[in-house]
């Protein structure tokens, strides 16, 4: 086994640029205290086409890529009863869309002949299109996608690939999901909705898609695909002074008034008690408290209580008190849900329950009003975590217009100005007791039989394919970012990477060594997940490993053939707080046996 780290490349991803010859901690020095103050950019505008179609724009001026998602205000709620997965196969036909008529280019084929990338998504109440470019080439993928709200009719879909795309939303099922997932999807559903919840529906199935016919696509189509109920988000480098031809296509699209969105009642307590088999490793007690609404006053409050709860049972768990456990949030954005989730052991479903509220009650005991800047760094640091990557950014942008009432992520940062400890607390108390939880109790158990979509071949390619033009290529444009670096005192090469976006820091520590280097691939990969910052450095930075094991960071080991990655993310005002921690990892140059032998007998 090697054992020694060798040779490292640390990458840094910060939020401001970088200053050649920058101080950097050594092993002796006084070091500051992470700051207090977030800078936290606002990068949204609004306007309009000349037609009035709304669009959002989302600013990243070092980004030469842009990313046009189009999003429309329909989704699962919107699947009549027994014909669950149309909202779904709709979306697969738009991409069929041929508005110059037969014989001519469809809609995706003319997104992929110049995007960089292309993607379409059908959550509960939201249906997002996608489609990033180059600077020169997305005025381009705007036309197309200005097809959406200008010609989204079965007028302009050949009714022959009918069958073949009900087929392959059928095996997309079948290749996404088993048994187990849709038995546990269904369950959670009904421990969280009452049965006249807009959310509570059942996983598509053969049979629902059976059911669907050609009349029912043009009917949705007619009343969802409305343009007042679509908007659209650009990402990345786009130039304010320069948004008329991303616009122009949208100019003569004429917008009436939206229709009400419908209504979606509070979360209620369901109180269930379900129990269910599935092929588990191990018994499951999963429980189930509703949450409020994901854009609501008290939205990211919940989410942020959701978060400090799985580390606090995650603890629990390494004290023997509670079995392996993990906390998720699930359901739609306006009635969310929290699932609890623990390894069952010996211990009743009952029992589990009271330990986690117990856990949930103490949850706020150790942050008091010198350290609660903490939990909203945290909170700030999950929501744009999600944003930093360009690709999909759009679709969470989009996400805050139609869901926050407000229309912008800057109300979430907004609610994490205001959000105070005793507040935390008390909604922790109100949401989390016995008497408001579901239990669903999983039972481990092989070959369940299910409502697996059945995979089905040899449907028919309608005739009649259509040759697409090339893209120009000359006209693609790496995307790209100035970078510089320098060499700390023992060597290491330290790569610096600006970004205006976020106000988050991303460090990447990339050891030589991996899987080809063991006789047994999973030494090393145990190894990895062994090795943690020494906690005898000075102060605050002495808690750095524990640092990486709270909301404030996150942490993730990747072990290639080759190399094994270590990498960070958390708020620029931890900057060197991360830096430092990873460069203890080279510091240390070795991990022992002894913990890696541990690691493996835990596993």
């Amino acid at each position: 086994m090697r054992r020694a780290l060798g040779v490292v490349l640390l990458v840094v991803v910060s939020c401001g640029s970088p200053k050649k010859g920058a101080w950097r901690p050594g092993p002796g020095d006084d070091l500051p205290q992470p700051a207090r103050t977030v800078l936290v950019p606002r990068p949204e505008a609004e306007t309009e086409a000349a037609g009035g179609f709304r669009v959002v724009v989302v600013l990243d001026p070092l980004s030469r890529q842009i990313e046009l998602g189009l999003r429309v205000r329909t989704g699962h709620v919107d699947d009549p009863p027994g014909k669950e997965g149309l909202a779904h196969l709709v979306e697969h036909l738009v991409f069929e869309l041929r508005p110059a008529g037969p014989g001519t280019p469809s809609f995706e084929e003319r997104l992929q002949s110049i995007a960089t990338g292309v993607n379409a998504t059908v959550d509960l109440e939201a249906t997002h299109y996608v489609a990033s470019a180059s600077r020169a080439l997305a005025p381009r993928v705007a036309e197309i996608l200005a097809d959406i709200p200008r010609h989204a009719t079965c007028a302009h879909i050949d009714r022959r690939v009918f069958e073949r795309e009900r087929e392959v939303v059928r095996n997309e099922l079948h290749l996404r999901g088993d048994v187990t997932s849709y038995t546990l999807r269904d369950a959670l559903t009904a421990a969280a909705y009452t049965t006249d919840h807009p959310y509570r529906r059942v996983s598509h199935t053969s049979a629902s898609l059976d059911a669907i016919t050609w009349e029912d696509v043009c009917d949705f189509l007619k009343a969802r695909y409305r343009p007042a109920e679509m908007f659209l988000v650009l990402g990345g480098g786009v130039q304010m002074t320069r948004l008329a031809p991303l616009l122009a296509p949208f100019d003569p699209i004429a917008v009436e008034a939206p229709a009400p969105v419908p209504a979606v009642p509070e979360m209620a307590a369901v109180r269930a008690r379900l129990k269910v088999e599935a092929d588990v490793d191990d018994d499951l007690v999963m429980l189930v408290w509703p949450l409020p609404g994901r854009y609501s006053p008290d939205g990211i409050a919940g989410r942020t209580i959701a978060a400090w709860l799985g580390g606090a049972l995650a603890r629990a768990e390494r004290k023997g008190r509670i079995g392996a456990s993990r906390v998720g949030v699930f359901g739609g954005p306006r009635a969310p849900y929290m699932v609890a989730t623990v390894e069952r052991g010996d211990e009743s479903a009952d029992a589990i329950l009271k330990i986690v509220v117990d856990v949930a009650g103490h949850l706020w005991d150790e942050i008091d009003s010198d350290n609660a800047f903490l939990v909203r760094q945290a909170a700030v640091r999950a929501i744009f975590d999600e944003l930093v990557p360009e690709s999909g950014r759009t679709r969470l942008l989009a996400d805050y217009t139609q869901f926050d009432a407000d229309g912008s992520l800057s109300s979430d940062v907004d609610r994490l100005g205001a959000m105070r400890r005793d507040d935390l607390a008390a909604l922790t108390r109100r949401m989390i007791t016995v008497d408001r939880a579901s239990v669903v109790e999983v039972v481990a158990a092989d070959g369940i039989a299910g409502k697996e979509p059945e995979l089905r071949t040899g449907v028919a390619e309608p005739p009649g394919g259509t040759a697409v033009p090339d893209a120009l290529g000359d006209e693609l444009t790496q995307a790209w970012i100035d970078v510089s670096s320098f060499e700390l005192g023992n060597g290491l090469e330290v790569v610096l990477a600006p970004t205006s976006f976020s106000p988050l820091v991303q460090a990447r520590l990339v050891v030589p060594g991996g899987l080809a280097d063991a006789d047994n691939p999973a030494v090393p990969l145990y190894a990895a997940l062994a090795l943690a910052p020494p906690d005898d450095g000075p102060g605050v930075y002495g808690a750095a490993g524990l640092l990486l094991m709270s909301p404030l960071a996150d942490y993730d080991v990747r072990v290639g053939a080759f190399s094994t990655t270590f990498e960070v993310s958390a708020l620029g005002g931890w900057q060197d707080v991360v830096v430092w921690g990873l460069a203890r990892l080279v510091r240390a140059g070795a991990y022992e046996p002894d913990d890696v032998a541990r690691v493996l007998e835990r596993a």
